[in-house]
């Protein structure tokens, strides 16, 4: 796998969450042309500006923000892993109020199936 420049990554993540430029431009109080400018690498920003942007694409499409820091990483570039393994790489990436809000999210399903006479048994 290769490594993406930021902006690359940046595009990438705006891309696979249908970030429209102007939309994360108002978003975040800077000029249209100006995200244009960073998503097509001829231009970078300062880190306040970055951070402006980070706010506003993750505001926009939730998630988005953790899918550009995975990229810059290089931990995946690739999303045509299974749902086991998209699930283990979200837990890894994941804060505190993150793992509670899965683990809720998780018993709200275990019991709603275990209601319907769903639940699989291992």
């Amino acid at each position: 796998m290769s490594e993406l420049l930021p902006h690359q990554a940046l595009k990438k993540a705006l891309d696979h969450y249908g970030v429209v430029g102007e939309e994360l431009a108002s978003a975040a109080g800077i000029h249209k042309t100006f995200v244009s400018d960073i998503r097509n690498g001829k231009k970078w920003m300062s880190e306040e500006t970055f951070q402006k942007i980070l706010v506003a694409m993750d505001s926009l499409k939730p998630g988005s923000r953790k899918y550009f820091c995975t990229l810059l990483a290089g931990a995946s570039e690739n999303c045509t892993t299974d749902l086991g393994e998209k699930l283990e790489q979200l837990i890894e990436a994941a804060d505190d109020e993150d793992i509670e809000k899965a683990m809720l999210a998780i018993a709200k399903r275990w019991r709603v199936a275990k209601l319907q006479g769903t639940l699989l048994r291992v």
